[in-house]
């Protein structure tokens, strides 16, 4: 009896100090992903939380316009140099795409891809419409290997930046711009939706990669021609993971990229799918693995969000009409198109001051004291007559 108790106690303590071991290890991986996190933060965090976008445009010696909408839909739009045809020539973006259907190769190529600079398609078939260039598998480093070599020997000195996305993702060139616009992409960026491996980040490959073309150098320099992609061993099978390890060894790491109010501007989940609280299961790993998450709903996107992942061929021609062909004519400076019609105009104008009919776009509402209102209609309202007089009414009449 007393070895048998001293087994037992001898596997207590054993099994105690094993699960005392398993906290204390989870604990500290935790530390490590915090500690590592932080530092993070402040790795360039600072510039792109906040960019110094109108700074960087009196650096360029310019200044902004406003141009009146109607002048734009109906004016002479042509003689205008507008902010976005400026961003399209000064920020250069390189879009090199997989894709993995001939469907969804067309529908990019038909809508935000024309948004780019150069375009270039890889996939594990061949179509020269589009044109498409078969490498290995697009989810593997080894073609993405090949592609990125092939991009860089053929394009190196005509790009500023690379956004890296396959043909489930729509992505908004012009958000992207504005948003590198003032950095110098000679620096090593990186990023994207930074995803946690262990004690590790990297951005995930479904929400787009973005690279300057200081970091697309540093992965030249380590994989320069098809035959290192051939024979020298990747950190991982998927490029997303060998991306950030590659860039790791050179002190690049993921940052966050939400915008100030903390909305994701690199989303893995389509509009919809983001927007609808409950849409991404708990169980997504998502939520687990995101090292710096959005609120679900409303505020879970910025404003100026850059990638949606997970679209069908036919989302992309609708999202390409809602962010590019549906217009909503606002207020403007002159009001075209936001008057009343002209005899509506002339039998309002003796009833309304000058001041009113300036008021562009506004209904012509005349607002009233609510107070005045109520005692108007007490001394329009007849006094209620008693029992004996309703009585008398109906016997002798009024």
């Amino acid at each position: 009896m007393e070895l048998c108790g001293a087994f037992q106690n001898r596997l207590f303590l054993f099994s105690c100090a094993c699960l005392s071991g398993i906290l204390f290890a989870l604990v500290w991986r935790k530390y490590e992903q915090t500690v590592q996190i932080s530092a993070i933060r402040n790795h360039y965090t600072s510039a792109l939380r906040k960019s110094n976008y109108n700074g960087w445009l009196v650096k360029q010696n310019l200044t902004k316009v406003f141009v009146p909408e109607e002048i734009l839909r109906y004016g002479e739009a042509k003689q205008l140099e507008l902010e976005s045809v400026f961003l399209f020539k000064s920020t250069r973006v390189l879009c090199l795409i997989f894709v993995n259907s001939h469907n969804g190769a067309e529908a990019v190529k038909q809508t935000w891809a024309k948004h780019c600079n150069i375009v270039t398609f890889f996939g594990r078939f061949v179509d020269e419409k589009i044109p498409v260039m078969k490498v290995p598998p697009v989810t593997s480093f080894e073609g993405f290997c090949y592609a990125f070599t092939h991009v860089y020997h053929k394009y190196n000195g005509q790009f500023d930046w690379i956004i890296i996305a396959d043909d489930f993702t729509y992505a908004i060139i012009e958000n992207l711009r504005f948003y590198v616009a003032s950095l110098n992409s000679s620096m090593p960026y990186y990023l994207g939706h930074p995803v946690k491996d262990f004690s590790n980040l990297y951005n995930v490959g479904s929400a787009g990669i973005v690279l300057s073309k200081g970091s697309f150098s540093l992965l030249h320099s380590v994989y320069s021609t098809a035959d290192d992609c051939r024979f020298k061993r990747p950190p991982s099978w998927y490029f997303d993971q060998s991306i950030g390890k590659i860039l790791h060894a050179f002190n690049v790491h993921p940052v966050d990229t939400r915008d100030p109010y903390l909305r994701g501007r690199f989303n893995p989940f389509s509009v919809e799918t983001m927007l609808i609280p409950g849409s991404i299961s708990v169980f997504s790993s998502y939520w687990r693995t995101s090292a710096f998450l959005s609120e679900e709903g409303m505020n879970c996107c910025s404003d100026r969000a850059i990638t949606f992942h997970g679209l069908l061929p036919s989302k992309h021609y609708l999202m390409e009409f809602l962010q590019y062909h549906l217009l909503v004519f606002r207020n403007s400076l002159q009001g075209i198109g936001n008057n009343p019609p002209t005899d509506q105009k002339r039998s309002i104008s003796s009833k309304k001051s000058s001041d009113e009919l300036d008021q562009v776009g506004e209904p012509f509402i005349q607002l009233v004291d609510r107070d005045w209102v109520r005692s108007s209609n007490k001394k329009k309202q007849k006094p209620h007559k008693t029992l004996v007089e309703n009585i008398w009414n109906e016997l002798f009449g009024s």
